[in-house]
């Protein structure tokens, strides 16, 4: 293993806006270049993000496979899903698929973007923001030299670097059309390097208090927990809190 070192520091993203025209949205052409030793960088990925805004939709992560570490990063060109990219050959590994529900169902929240099928049209999750746990990183104050190989570490911080590191994600954002409050969302990354990738609601379908990373703190122990701080919506009249605040949107009624 190389020495510990962030993967937003050595990885970065420019941003230029593609304007559409009057009564459209504008799009971001995204740069993706790796910061090398020497000073220079070294353009490993471009997309067209089919969004106005950036938001924190770009996270780079590491995964080990027979003995080898990989970077790749979370991406969102469709403003609907998300993708996962290796930066080391700058090619699209997985992709979420489109989430479908009845014609009837999406003419509650009618977009012209929806891709319509015979009987059913794609009504997606938008990600915000993104964030890959760096078990590396919480290991740090183990990484005296840049010499310091896996193998070194503690018995406990070996297991969790070498299971943990980069094989799941945490992501908010919000079901297009719904009230906007970031949600608290899963992904399973530990089948990328098979073409697979999705994401759940295993927390609820939980409204954040603020950011991501504000909003939680993971322990990676010998159980994985993780707190979180939310939001909760009470009605003024009755003064009780809702108990499903899928109001906009029943996923029951949802196929992938």
């Amino acid at each position: 293993m190389p020495k510990q070192e962030l993967l937003t520091e050595k990885y970065s993203i420019s941003t230029e806006k593609i304007d559409n025209g009057k009564g459209y949205w504008n799009y971001n052409q995204i740069t993706v270049t790796r910061n090398e030793a020497d000073g220079s960088t070294t353009q490993v990925y471009e997309y067209i993000r089919k969004y106005s805004a950036m938001s924190h939709t770009f996270e780079p992560f590491r995964q080990l496979r027979d003995g080898k570490w990989t970077d790749y990063a979370l991406v969102s060109s469709d403003y609907t899903r998300f993708e996962v990219v290796n930066l080391e050959t700058g090619k699209i590994v997985a992709q979420e698929q489109y989430r479908l529900v009845t014609k009837e169902l999406a003419e509650k929240w009618k977009d012209d973007r929806y891709k319509e099928g015979d009987e059913l049209v794609a009504a997606g999750f938008c990600p915000v923001d993104f964030y890959v746990p760096d078990v590396w990183e919480k290991f740090s104050y183990h990484f005296k030299t840049s010499e310091t190989k896996l193998e070194d570490l503690p018995e406990y911080a070996q297991q969790a670097i070498k299971s943990l590191t980069g094989e799941f994600a945490l992501y908010s954002g919000c079901i297009w059309g719904d009230d906007s409050a970031m949600k608290l969302r899963y992904i399973d990354l530990s089948k990328i390097n098979e073409g697979i990738v999705t994401a759940d609601e295993r927390f609820g379908y939980v409204a954040l208090a603020g950011k991501l990373r504000d909003s939680i703190y993971l322990d990676l122990g010998k159980d994985i927990s993780i707190d979180v701080d939310t939001t909760l919506n009470f009605n003024m009249m009755t003064g009780k809190a809702d108990a499903d605040q899928k109001d906009y949107f029943n996923w029951d009624d949802v196929t992938n």
